[in-house]
């Protein structure tokens, strides 16, 4: 019986975590900067993005190879910063005329 009067407070938290959960929140904070998503792909720090730093990245459209491929306009085998960035739309939704990036769009 002790346990039920607790049960209106414990009640009030769920609803608050779930509304926290579920609120669309501002879009810089459900999708991570382009530098810093670059920072996290480019593991050994080299200043750019092999293939097998990036072969396991989810992509929304196409494959993970063909957006690599996309992104790595020089074809050196690799992604620079610059390539990444430009590649990667903005926050906005609006390309910046890179071709490929993570969302698909226009090549």
């Amino acid at each position: 019986m002790k346990y039920l009067s607790s049960l209106p407070f414990a009640g009030t938290i769920l609803i608050t975590l779930l509304a926290i959960a579920c609120s669309s929140g501002d879009e810089s904070t459900r999708r991570p900067d382009p530098a810093q998503m670059f920072a996290r792909l480019d593991l050994d720090r080299d200043g750019r993005i092999s293939w097998d730093e990036f072969r396991d990245v989810p992509v929304r459209s196409g494959t993970a190879e063909e957006r690599f491929q996309a992104m790595d306009r020089d074809s050196d085998g690799y992604v620079s910063r610059e390539e990444f960035l430009e590649a990667r739309p903005p926050r906005d939704g609006n390309r910046r005329g890179g071709r490929g990036g993570f969302g698909g769009g226009q090549r």
